[in-house]
């Protein structure tokens, strides 16, 4: 199946994508894919799902990358609490005079990504993770390659990222103010760094365990 984007993609908060294995997205421009609800790539091996630019001779960053944000969705009205607790606890606000729960909250449900067996190429970015500390995401047996920036970076954020092959961009990853789990990833090839990060101290930090960092041209890892 093959989708040709032509603008911005974004899943909006509260819904759900899922991409089938063998499905391939060009992207025709410098466009990104934002992803603000749940996303569900579900490739398979050997039939996996390719994001890539639709130029006839792609480079680096032909397009923007993938951006995963914040996916925290609050389900309910806050017309159904009648307690104060329940009312703040959604996130609702409750009235001065103990009158009635207000506003547009409702309980938090966490969100859910998974991207899986998939192939990221020639964007600014493979993936980017920001501010997703509350949500579910597994980055998993990936091959991304070919970014004019970093093949991932997290920010405020803890997904697992685990069997990916990340190589032949101009940085391999960047994990800033996150607390990942990096495991099993194949990390080579790329211009500057296999894996940077910083914004850590002796309490926090990221998990980084049985990885192949090889062959990067400034430092494998630089904290």
């Amino acid at each position: 199946v093959l989708n040709v984007v032509e603008g911005e993609i974004q899943v909006t908060q509260g819904e759900t994508l899922m991409i089938h294995a063998g499905t391939t997205v060009k992207f025709m421009g410098n466009y990104s894919f934002q992803v603000y609800g749940d996303l569900y790539v579900m490739g398979e091996e050997g039939n996996m799902v390719t994001f890539t630019s639709g130029e006839p001779m792609p480079s680096n960053g032909d397009w923007g990358g993938i951006y995963l944000y914040d996916n925290t969705y609050y389900e309910g009205s806050c017309d159904n609490y009648s307690s104060a607790i329940d009312c703040v606890n959604a996130g609702c606000s409750w009235t001065s005079d103990g009158g009635y729960c207000y506003g547009e909250g409702g309980m938090p449900v966490d969100g859910t990504i998974v991207v899986q067996y998939a192939t990221i190429e020639y964007g600014q970015y493979g993936l980017y993770v920001n501010d997703t500390y509350d949500n579910n995401i597994t980055i998993s047996n990936n091959t991304i390659q070919h970014s004019s920036s970093y093949g991932i970076r997290t920010r405020y954020s803890g997904p697992i990222i685990s069997g990916n092959t990340i190589k032949n961009n101009n940085n391999g990853m960047s994990l800033v103010y996150s607390n990942p789990i990096v495991t099993g990833n194949i990390i080579k090839d790329n211009i500057d760094y296999g894996i940077y990060g910083y914004g850590y101290d002796s309490t926090s930090g990221p998990m980084i365990s049985e990885n192949i960092i090889e062959n990067n041209q400034e430092w494998g890892i630089y904290f």
